[in-house]
């Protein structure tokens, strides 16, 4: 907390007029907006912004888990998409997971983006069309994107 009291000096700041940037005859623009910058040791790295972070599988990230996965029946395997990984990735996943004694987490960006990355690579693996279609996967996609259904869009 700060405090004033009589020996408080204030510093007194002269107020400064922008000068007017120079009139250019050419094309090309001179001043600080135009100038590069340079690539050298001192010069700090730039930073980018709305850029989404790379997506990892959270369950199927080794090839081990992969081949387990593979492994079961399509009925199986249409199963575990819609009801875990798809749930997971709209953040529809159970309060409690196994039970009352053993309650989870609530939904977070990085946990529906591991879902979705999981998907995806089912979908490396699969196909797009078996997992998209046969598994039903687009369909419960366009039951959350479009509730009423296409009919009820207005464009």
């Amino acid at each position: 907390m700060a405090s004033i009291s009589a020996s408080t000096t204030h510093k007194i700041v002269k107020k400064t007029t922008a000068k007017a940037p120079p009139k250019s005859t050419g094309i090309l623009k001179s001043g600080p907006s135009a100038k590069l910058k340079s690539s050298g040791a001192s010069a700090a790295p730039q930073r980018r912004g709305s850029v989404a972070p790379k997506l990892k599988a959270s369950e199927l990230n080794h090839p081990e888990s992969l081949a387990k996965f593979l492994a079961l029946s399509e009925v199986e395997q249409k199963d575990r998409v819609i009801n875990e990984f798809l749930a997971h990735c709209f953040g529809e996943r159970a309060t409690f997971h196994e039970g009352i004694a053993k309650p989870h987490t609530a939904s977070t960006t990085q946990s529906r983006g591991a879902a979705a990355a999981d998907i995806a690579v089912i979908v490396k693996s699969l196909g797009p069309i078996v997992v998209m279609k046969r598994f039903g996967v687009l369909s419960e996609m366009e039951k959350t994107l479009l509730p009423q259904g296409i009919g009820e869009c207005r464009l």
